[in-house]
C-alpha cells in the first residue's frame, strides 16, 4: 500500500507536482485525557494563626495517553502506536502545609 518514491522526486526542482502528500485528511492521532484536582482546607487556630493543608493531584484516574503511531513505512511497526505520549507520567500526589501569620 505504501512505497518509497523514486530518488530525487521530493527534493528535485524541476518536480513543481507533488505527487506524496504530507498529511492525509482524516487521519490523527490519538487523544489525551488528563484530570487534575485540589483540596484545600484552611484553620484558623486564633486571630493571628492560620493553617491551610492542600492536596492536588495531577491526572488523578492514571489515564494512559498514548504517542502517536510510527510514520516511518520501512519500520516493521509502521502505523502502529507502541509508546505513551512522553511528558504523562501517570499520577501525582503532593501535599502542602501553610502556616500564616
Amino acid at each position: 500500500m505504501f512505497a518509497a518514491l523514486p530518488k530525487g522526486t521530493d527534493n528535485d526542482p524541476a518536480n513543481t507536482v507533488r505527487k506524496n502528500p504530507w498529511t492525509f485528511d482524516g487521519l490523527v492521532g490519538p487523544g489525551t485525557s488528563q484530570t487534575d484536582m485540589t483540596l484545600s482546607k484552611a484553620f484558623k487556630l486564633s486571630e493571628r494563626f492560620k493553617f491551610e493543608v492542600r492536596v492536588e493531584g495531577y491526572d488523578v484516574f492514571n489515564n494512559l495517553n498514548w504517542d502517536n503511531p510510527v510514520l516511518d513505512f520501512t519500520n516493521a511497526n509502521f502505523g502502529k502506536v507502541v509508546s505513551k505520549r512522553p511528558g504523562y507520567i501517570g499520577r501525582e500526589i503532593q501535599y502542602g502545609f501553610k502556616l500564616s501569620f
